[in-house]
């Protein structure tokens, strides 16, 4: 694995070929305060069903009262807030209030299990001990609270600007090179870690540069035909990059016209 390169555990979402866009976590602030108007709707909500329960409630005898007012608060602290966030996407009202959403530690849509998992640290952390959640949210780099480590899932925001990194230049001596590459070796993963060498290469030290992009070229040799002239590392990177967006635009292009002649409209 590429060191300082995206992997399944970095907060980016892939669009088209190979362009990374940064979807950082929810601050923590902003966490909590949403935490807690979830957590103030969920326990009135539990106390109003506990009330309608007591007061018109049938007159049972005292275990199977116990056993109700059991399934009740289950329902109303554990059920209820998964099954919102699961068919809601990973939202809750709290979430949606702050722009927010949970999803799995690769960026996508996250399933029953991990709401139930969520759900059910939530009993601890949440609604007993809150402490264990504040000093989590506030600790851990991705603001994520116990629940979430034991899920597999993080907590994104939504209402922000996207941020697409611009497309690097063609360097003019490798421009006939690159017209005739195959790229169909270049894995996603891979465009991944060329296209942020490229974009932050100015964070590395040289030494850290330079050995972050022998390890890249080194997959790319395997990866591209005909294989590369000599040339500086970070402009065979960027040749292969803009000649992947050129094509990809070409064949975007291709496709609208195609789309609009067959559809006959302007």
């Amino acid at each position: 694995m590429l060191e300082g390169v995206a992997t399944n555990e970095t907060d980016e979402l892939i669009a088209g070929e190979g362009v990374a866009l940064l979807i950082p976590p929810a601050a923590p602030v902003i966490r909590i305060c949403c935490g807690i108007l979830d957590l103030v709707l969920y326990a009135s909500l539990a106390i109003l069903m506990l009330y309608f329960f007591i007061k018109y409630g049938p007159s049972l005898d005292e275990a199977l009262v116990k056993a109700a007012l059991i399934l009740l608060m289950a329902f109303s602290i554990l059920i209820l807030p998964a099954t919102v966030e699961y068919l809601s996407k990973g939202k809750s009202l709290g979430k949606l209030i702050g722009g927010m959403r949970v999803v799995r530690i690769d960026s996508g849509p996250i399933v029953w299990r991990q709401c139930f998992t969520r759900a059910l640290m939530g009993l601890i952390e949440i609604w007993t001990i809150q402490a264990i959640s504040v000093v989590s949210v506030l600790v851990e780099k991705r603001s994520r609270r116990v629940g979430d480590l034991a899920a597999g899932t993080y907590v994104i925001r939504e209402r922000m600007p996207l941020r697409i990194p611009t497309p690097p230049q063609m360097p003019p001596q490798l421009e006939a090179w690159a017209k005739t590459v195959d790229l169909g070796g270049i894995s996603p993963g891979l465009a991944i870690a060329m296209r942020q060498f490229i974009t932050r290469r100015d964070l590395f030290s040289s030494a850290g540069g330079r050995s972050l992009a022998e390890q890249i070229m080194r997959q790319v040799y395997v990866a591209v035909l005909p294989r590369p002239p000599q040339a500086p590392p970070e402009q065979i990177i960027a040749a292969l990059l803009a000649e992947r967006t050129n094509r990809e635009s070409t064949r975007l292009q291709a496709e609208e016209r195609m789309r609009t002649h067959l559809l006959g409209t302007k």
